[in-house]
């Protein structure tokens, strides 16, 4: 747990915290990489998803930070990807490939280079999952879940057999 969270929270804040003061003097643009799982829990999945959620918070209050400060020459853009067909997924099928297509790392590359270039402070990829994300806060939570189940968010159960997947293994240290 302490790995994933050092990683994948820890880590982007710990970054901003080394450039943002420079960035604040001469302008600049982070690009933080958090994950629809930032928006959405997943089944097996309980730490990763939890540190996403903290670089979603995080990047967020950080934009309210620089606008109540007047500050327009730092940018902030978090990506939101689907799962993207690297090494960490290898194995996982997708339930919805047309809708929710294991993206490529080039296509995911392009469309940060766009969204930075637009200024945007937020980029959902594949785009269509802009209506799954919205639905988060409009259901009540074991609705939203069983309308995720029904999508196909327990993709992590097929390439993670070899590991503890119980509550109790998602606290263990490292997981």
């Amino acid at each position: 747990m302490n790995l994933v969270m050092s990683v994948n929270a820890l880590g982007v804040m710990n970054m901003t915290q080394i450039f943002l003061p420079e960035m604040m003097e001469h302008g600049g643009h982070l690009i933080f990489v958090s994950s629809i799982a930032g928006f959405v829990g997943a089944p097996f999945m309980t730490t990763y998803t939890a540190a996403k959620h903290a670089v979603t918070g995080f990047s967020r209050s950080l934009l309210f930070d620089l606008d109540y400060m007047g500050v327009d020459h730092v940018k902030v853009t978090t990506v939101f990807p689907h799962f993207i067909n690297t090494g960490l997924v290898s194995g996982a099928s997708v339930k919805m490939p047309l809708l929710f297509p294991m993206l490529e790392p080039e296509y995911v590359a392009e469309q940060i280079v766009i969204a930075t270039r637009e200024e945007r402070n937020e980029l959902i990829l594949p785009r269509v999952t802009n209506y799954v994300v919205v639905k988060v806060y409009l259901m009540e939570c074991r609705v939203f879940r069983a309308y995720c189940k029904l999508l196909g968010n327990d993709l992590m159960k097929t390439f993670r057999q070899t590991r503890d997947i119980t509550i109790q293994g998602a606290f263990q240290n490292g997981s």
